[in-house]
């Protein structure tokens, strides 16, 4: 598979389709963080890889320190391990132009409502399956998935607020729900796009060529065709 980097605001899946991606190319999955990974953990990592297979996933990886980055590079290019990073920045301005050189671009948009609408509706069949009922109508459901702005995450730990510490049922009531967006206001931001977009840059030398495909969030995956 080589290095690939998904770039795009909070919640919109990115280490969800690294798991993915892992599953599917049978390899076990190793998550970094980068302000917290030491070069000893790459290496370590990087020497274990040389007995089985492994796809190492880094996050906020625009945080890597120059020597982790360094030696990041190194094993990307023996093609020792399979790499995937996730970063909220612009990786042309953000990452090492080595490491941007020897990797796929993905560019990921906010989730739609009705996207978001899927996310909801499978956080409440979680909680549903731990014996805990709930009650919420279709409206509410649909204003959680357009205020969340395109943010998985941020859908389900509204629902998660409004559920805890119910063991048997809860009613979701429209009071509710204001009373948790006026304590989190940043919740409320707006959709961009009306589904998850992916924009794949493909660098091989001096060549680039263009790619565009579309991610829908279906079933327990995250897919791109």
């Amino acid at each position: 598979m080589g290095s690939v980097v998904l770039y795009g605001p909070p919640g919109v899946g990115k280490t969800s389709i690294a798991r993915a991606i892992g599953n599917m190319l049978s390899k076990e999955f190793r998550p970094l963080h980068a302000t917290r990974a030491s070069v000893k953990d790459i290496r370590k990592i990087a020497d274990e890889a040389q007995m089985y297979p492994i796809l190492v996933f880094i996050d906020e990886v625009h945080r890597l320190s120059a020597t982790q980055a360094d030696d990041l590079l190194a094993i990307c290019e023996d093609g020792v391990v399979d790499f995937i990073g996730a970063t909220t920045q612009n990786p042309y301005h953000a990452l090492p132009k080595a490491l941007i050189s020897r990797s796929t671009i993905l560019k990921l948009e906010p989730l739609s409502i009705e996207d978001m609408q899927k996310v909801v509706g499978r956080g409440l069949a979680h909680i549903r399956s731990s014996g805990t009922e709930v009650t919420i109508t279709p409206e509410q459901i649909r204003t959680i998935a357009g205020r969340s702005g395109g943010d998985a995450r941020s859908a389900l730990t509204t629902l998660e607020s409004l559920t805890v510490g119910h063991t048997d049922a809860v009613t979701i009531t429209d009071a509710q729900l204001e009373e948790i967006y006026r304590s989190a206001p940043g919740q409320s931001r707006s959709l961009r796009r009306p589904t998850l977009r992916c924009n794949i840059e493909l660098h091989q030398g001096a060549a680039r060529k263009r790619l565009r495909c579309l991610a829908i969030l279906a079933g327990p995956t995250h897919s791109c065709r």
